[in-house]
C-alpha cells in the first residue's frame, strides 16, 4: 500500500520449522526520484577452513621462544595432550604439576 511516499510493509519471521515468531508491519518512506548507487564489488566467499584461526595463531608465534608454563593437575587425556602438543609445537616447555602416579597412569594410555 503506497500513500504519500509512506509504503506499509506486512513482515513476518518464521523459525526453522515454519512458525512465526514475529509479525507486524513496518512503514517505509520511499524515496520521491529514482535512486541509483554504485555497485559495491563483494569480496569471494568461499567454506570456511576448519582450524583456520588456530593455524593463524600458530603461524605467528614461529620463531619465538618457548615459554616455560606449568601444566596443573593433568589427569585426563585432554589436559596431558593439550600440554604434549603446544611442547611439540614449540610453545611451551610444559611443567607438569599434580600427582605423578595419575599423570603417569593417563600418559601410558
Amino acid at each position: 500500500m503506497v500513500t504519500n511516499q509512506h509504503v506499509l510493509l506486512e513482515c513476518a519471521i518464521t523459525n526453522q520449522r515454519g512458525e512465526p515468531v514475529i509479525s507486524g508491519r513496518a512503514e517505509v518512506i520511499a524515496p520521491i526520484e529514482k535512486v541509483s548507487r554504485p555497485r559495491v564489488v563483494l569480496p569471494e566467499l568461499g567454506p570456511i577452513e576448519k582450524g583456520r584461526r588456530y593455524q593463524h595463531l600458530i603461524a605467528i608465534t614461529r620463531g619465538l621462544q618457548p615459554l616455560l608454563t606449568p601444566v596443573v593437575h593433568p589427569v585426563d587425556a585432554v589436559s596431558l595432550v593439550g600440554a604434549i602438543e603446544a611442547a611439540r609445537l614449540g610453545l611451551i616447555i610444559p611443567v607438569l604439576v599434580g600427582p605423578e602416579a595419575k599423570i603417569r597412569l593417563v600418559a601410558q594410555h
